[in-house]
């Protein structure tokens, strides 16, 4: 009899794990005000900020907050969960330093610096850009305070009401964890090691949403408590000096220039060349003198070869020819 009531338990327990994660509580229902705001203005900035008018229920329930400042009268007031978000974009004339004023500023008034980025364009144009993290009834006065580090050139301003997933979230925690109560005493009141099994499956379950319920509810929770500001600075234009502007002896000195230029240039270019000569020059002209003077007494040989075999012919021609003179002779005398 115990053990079906207590499988009857653990079965109640299963049909309410599958109803908690489909059903909407009551009590997720406090208020439906919500605050829709966005903002985009130049330089200028004594434009107030500009909030779309509520609906007639939610002004009969609660008046809307002026700025992101009210935000912690509102929620002290209302109990709202309303995140919100920003962007700025300045110039100055040295964005990492407004970058590093903007962080001093943001743990000043107790935010922190989440993440920063520093780069250079092609051209040499300097930007910085970061993830600032600010109280949200702060929000507004460090917006103040940013500007004044350079000129504004955008600023945009909105928010997100998780008022109602927020409340939501929090009856189903305050659920699983009266279920994991439960289970704990149903756990202590096991027999078998069967039944301590299933108990601790159903548990293990339960806890694991208890987990995710309590980690949603501690990001809503933080980010309500900071607002997001995305932060740009982009390196002020550099003025046009006059030395820069066109005229006629500027554009005659900047051809002089150029031939000094190229002049230089090309005295680089034989000093490399001579440089170069000087380091690979010795070898070769070691091993080209060995080349050359190995040809040239080639050829001396070669040619005294020639010289020698031509007199020798020359010798004998005129042997035999001086042969042939006395044979004449010789033939002449007998026939006198």
């Amino acid at each position: 009899m115990k053990r079906c009531k207590l499988f009857a338990l653990l079965l109640a327990a299963a049909l309410l794990l599958t109803g908690c994660g489909s059903r909407k509580s009551p009590a997720a229902e406090p208020m439906a005000y919500g605050v829709n705001m966005a903002q985009d203005k130049s330089a200028d900035y004594d434009v107030p900020y500009a909030y779309e008018e509520p609906t007639e229920e939610a002004a009969t329930t609660a008046p809307a907050p002026e700025g992101a400042a009210g935000i912690a009268d509102a929620e002290n007031r209302y109990g709202e969960k309303i995140i919100y978000n920003a962007e700025l974009t300045i110039t100055a004339d040295v964005p990492a330093d407004s970058l590093e004023n903007a962080r001093r500023q943001c743990e000043a008034l107790g935010g922190y610096l989440a993440s920063s980025y520093e780069w250079t364009d092609s051209e040499g144009k300097n930007y910085a850009s970061a993830t600032l993290k600010v109280p949200a009834d702060q929000l507004e006065a460090f917006v103040q305070s940013l500007e004044r580090l350079g000129e504004a050139e955008h600023y945009r301003l909105w928010s997100d009401d998780v008022t109602l997933e927020y409340y939501d979230m929090s009856a189903r925690l305050k659920t699983m964890q009266a279920e994991e109560a439960q289970l704990m005493q149903i756990l202590a009141e096991c027999k078998t090691v069967e039944e301590i099994l299933l108990v601790r499956e159903q548990l293990a379950e339960v806890r694991e949403r208890i987990e995710s319920y309590q980690g949603r509810i501690n990001l809503w929770d933080h980010e309500v408590r900071y607002a997001t500001l995305e932060l740009t600075i982009n390196e002020t234009p550099k003025k046009v000096a006059e030395t820069d502007r066109w005229s006629a002896a500027g554009v005659g000195g900047r051809i002089l220039e150029g031939l000094e230029n190229s002049w230089d240039y090309l005295l680089i270019i034989l000093a490399g060349f001579v440089i170069v000569l000087a380091n690979i020059g010795l070898p070769v002209l070691v091993i080209g003198g060995i080349v050359v003077g190995t040809v040239l007494l080639s050829r001396r040989a070669s040619r005294k070869r020639k010289e020698r075999r031509a007199r020798k012919q020359l010798a004998a021609e005129q042997g035999k020819a001086e042969a042939e003179a006395a044979e004449q002779d010789a033939g002449t005398r007998e026939n006198a």
